[in-house]
């Protein structure tokens, strides 16, 4: 009937008049599930940069093993160890014929380039090795991001410390990852030259500008293994001389950031 549906409709409309009940939300953006994540994740990077503190004496080891047979292997004998034994024996080792210029009419009577698969051997073990190194910084300078607390007025002593070995961890990554470029832009630059060789085979300078291309790749090689040996120390000795700030940045004692 018209009185039924009358009741039913302002009942509905008085039903939907009424103030909204209202809900308490939480004055915090926090989530006890993600800082459980959070927390987990951070245990997993400060046991990452704990092996890589117990593993630094045999990194640089290794690394001053491998720069060692780089001298060795370096064609220059005005390298930055020109001292070194073996230089000019291995110098000699690496002399190549000179190609003969009067029987080429064509790219295909051209010698082969200068033999550089060492060189390769050793630039793909550089990377391999920096992106190793990359990771391990990368990882370190996470952990001490995620353990820096909120800003507070005062007592940001520490604070500090942290983000400023943060950014000089950051600088160390940044060089780690130009030895990691090495090789690509050897490959590119070679094959650049190859290419050259072969189109204006009529110019015989062009095969010693390869030759001294390699070169001049060997020295760079010397000085990225003594970069990394730097590079690793000096993270060690700005992770040790900070560590209780980094851990417990409002830990009380006067803050301070120390370097070498």
């Amino acid at each position: 009937s018209k009185a039924t549906v009358s009741v039913l409709y302002w009942g509905w409309l008085g039903k939907m008049s009424r103030p909204a009940k209202k809900v308490k939300r939480s004055t915090s953006f926090r989530s006890d599930e993600t800082d459980k994540v959070l927390n987990v994740h951070k245990e997993r990077l400060a046991e990452k940069m704990q092996h890589f503190l117990d593993s630094l004496p045999q990194l640089t080891a290794r690394y001053y093993e491998i720069y060692g047979k780089v001298c060795k292997s370096n064609p220059n004998a005005g390298g930055s160890e020109p001292g070194t034994p073996g230089r000019q024996a291995a110098k000699k080792e690496k002399e190549v014929k000179k190609p003969e210029r009067k029987d080429i009419r064509e790219p295909r009577d051209l010698p082969q380039p200068p033999d550089n698969s060492d060189l390769l051997n050793q630039l793909s073990m550089l990377k391999m090795e920096a992106n190793e190194l990359g990771k391990s910084l990368n990882a370190i300078a996470e952990w001490i991001a995620l353990m820096v607390p909120a800003i507070k007025e005062e007592d940001n002593a520490g604070v500090e410390v942290q983000m400023q070995v943060h950014s000089e961890l950051m600088g160390l990554t940044k060089e780690v990852e130009g030895k990691y470029e090495l090789e690509s832009d050897y490959i590119e630059g070679r094959a650049n030259m190859e290419s050259k060789y072969y189109k204006h085979f009529l110019a015989p300078s062009w095969y010693r500008v390869i030759e001294k291309h390699d070169q001049n790749r060997w020295d760079d090689l010397e000085l990225a293994w003594k970069e990394l040996v730097r590079i690793t120390l000096t993270s060690y000795t700005l992770l040790t001389n900070n560590m209780e700030k980094l851990k417990n940045p409002r830990s009380g004692s006067l803050a301070s950031f120390m370097t070498m």
